[in-house]
């Protein structure tokens, strides 16, 4: 899920990967995949949140990563740091991550194994979760 300073919904993906070996390894696809479609809209600060206690420490840790993820996370990592002027990697509590969850269970049970989709026009019942997420105005 893509969104500006606002919290509005710029895009959002969903995805069913083949052949990987963990849970964590479709954390990390998911995540180089969002950050790769990030830079290319031009976003210069980013907030990278994730409910994958492994991958954000992963991503904040300057050493060389040696596990079967260690590659994507150095090519996360290159991209954060020639990409973005800011670039912050936070630990967001599952409970809180329902859009991201939705999300990858429309691409685990909804797409064709191995295709993912970028949609612009977000579908409503993933929208409902998003405006839960943001702040109320007082108008």
């Amino acid at each position: 899920m893509i969104r500006n300073n606002n919290g509005e919904v710029l895009a959002a993906g969903a995805g069913n990967i083949s052949y990987v070996s963990s849970v964590l390894h479709t954390e990390v696809i998911a995540a180089y995949k969002g950050v790769l479609q990030v830079a290319q809209l031009g976003m210069s600060q980013i907030v990278l949140e994730m409910d994958a206690t492994m991958l954000v420490a992963a991503l904040k840790s300057s050493s060389v990563d040696r596990s079967s993820i260690g590659a994507l996370v150095f090519k996360i990592r290159d991209i954060m740091q020639f990409e973005f002027s800011s670039c912050t990697v936070s630990l967001c509590n599952r409970n809180c991550n329902k859009v991201a969850d939705c999300l990858a269970l429309h691409g685990a049970y909804v797409l064709e194994s191995g295709s993912d989709m970028l949609m612009s026009q977000v579908p409503s019942y993933v929208m409902d979760l998003v405006k839960g997420d943001l702040p109320v105005s007082d108008v």
